[in-house]
């Protein structure tokens, strides 16, 4: 393995460690007063600065962030690495859609903390923390990006605006279930950490078993 691979790979592990650790701080404190107060300040700062005109936005981001869409992505591109015979990355792109959605429905689980009170301008079902549409969305959108750059690595303007629009995608929707009031922001919060760590660990995989045409 060469150095820099080596250097990428260290960097992947620490952080997943590293989120992995900021997730558990966060559902240490989450009943913690102060968070109580942060969750408050942030919903009703947000629906009072949209107020209804913000359903059709934040409604399109909640349905970007959904399996409806995640799973066609995902499916068309396994049948397209399929094609071109990249095969361990296929089996990647299934493990990166299927095992966020394990570790959430677990954490989910193992938490049960009760959704917010308030009233739902669109159904939820299932408990609150850690939010699966935060988790999908860093895990998802942040692989499509990773393996944006990786095959476009040579243009970083290109690479600079991919970064961009896949941080601004996956901010959007977090706020969208903010906004609709089925999540309060800790777990938003809770849920971009964790889909961080499966991002990590994705990488990792990546990193160890997935060659790049450029490498053969």
């Amino acid at each position: 393995m060469s150095l820099h691979k080596s250097f990428k790979l260290s960097l992947y592990i620490l952080g997943f460690f590293l989120l992995t650790a900021l997730f558990f701080i966060v559902a240490h404190y989450y009943n913690h007063p102060v968070f109580h107060h942060f969750n408050r300040q942030i919903q009703s700062g947000l629906y009072n600065a949209y107020g209804r005109i913000g359903f059709d936005f934040f409604g399109f981001f909640t349905y970007v962030g959904s399996i409806y869409l995640a799973l066609p992505l995902t499916l068309i591109l396994v049948f397209y690495t399929l094609m071109i015979k990249r095969y361990m990355l296929s089996l990647l792109l299934l493990y990166n859609f299927f095992s966020v959605r394990f570790f959430n429905a677990y954490l989910k689980q193992m938490y049960q903390e009760p959704r917010p009170t308030l009233a739902h301008l669109l159904p939820a079902s299932s408990y609150s923390f850690p939010s699966g549409h935060a988790m999908n969305a860093i895990a998802f959108f942040g692989f499509l990006a990773f393996l944006l750059v990786t095959a476009w690595q040579t243009q970083h303007r290109r690479c600079t605006w991919i970064w961009l629009i896949a941080s601004c995608i996956i901010v959007c929707i977090g706020l969208s279930r903010i906004y609709l009031g089925v999540h309060f922001p800790t777990d938003i919060l809770g849920g971009y950490l964790a889909g961080g760590a499966c991002l990590m660990i994705t990488l990792v995989l990546y990193t160890l078993f997935v060659k790049r045409p450029s490498d053969s």
